[in-house]
């Protein structure tokens, strides 16, 4: 299922890239009429990153919740699709893949939903507990005390950060998912299109 949902995200993005890739970029996205979202460091990261799935959703199930937190919400869930389902290997923890800027964006758009989460004046025990855990696996990480080019660049919500699909063709772990995906596309397309030999037995 997962090598499904991670073709279909590689299939949006070489469908999108080109009248996307003209909105890259986090640090100068203000002026758009978006909402800004804090950055996060790469031992944040790496945390939000084990629990992403269930802050956002935990975040989904917000009764009635602030515009700018269903659109941060939005920006976190277009973002990672954008960003390869967050699948691609090293995308988190090497400063060099070409999909760590995409992961610092919607990972810090998760972080920043989980923050408004704790200013909420009704806390549901569900996110008090989150609270704790990520809190005791950001001190169990060291979380703030590592960062990264990307660690200091603030984002906005109309800004869609998308791959370095250029250099993704000189970082081997992108480039040999990417050729895996290519392969998989084939095999799918072979299956879906072979003629099924007819039955001796057919009049």
């Amino acid at each position: 299922m997962r090598l499904n949902q991670l073709l279909l995200a590689v299939a949006i993005l070489f469908t999108t890239a080109a009248p996307v890739l003209a909105h890259s970029g986090g640090a100068a996205a203000g002026a758009n009429g978006g909402i800004d979202i804090g950055y996060i460091t790469h031992d944040q990261m790496q945390v939000i990153y084990q629990y992403h799935d269930e802050v956002l959703a935990i975040a989904a199930r917000q009764f009635a919740p602030a515009e700018s937190f269903s659109r941060i919400l939005n920006y976190a869930h277009i973002q990672r699709t954008y960003c390869a389902l967050g699948m691609m290997p090293s995308a988190v923890t090497d400063e060099e893949s070409p999909f760590n800027e995409c992961s610092h964006a919607y990972l810090a758009a998760t972080q920043d939903l989980l923050l408004h989460m704790m200013e909420m004046p009704k806390q549901s025990t569900m996110v008090q507990d989150l609270v704790q855990r990520v809190d005791l696996a950001m001190i169990k990480n060291g979380a703030a005390l590592q960062s990264c080019q990307f660690s200091e660049i603030g984002f906005n919500t109309a800004n869609i950060i998308t791959p370095d699909w250029r250099a993704a063709l000189e970082h081997l772990p992108s480039l040999a998912t990417l050729m895996g995906l290519v392969f998989g596309f084939v095999l799918l397309a072979f299956k879906a299109f072979r003629v099924k030999p007819e039955s001796p037995n057919a009049a």
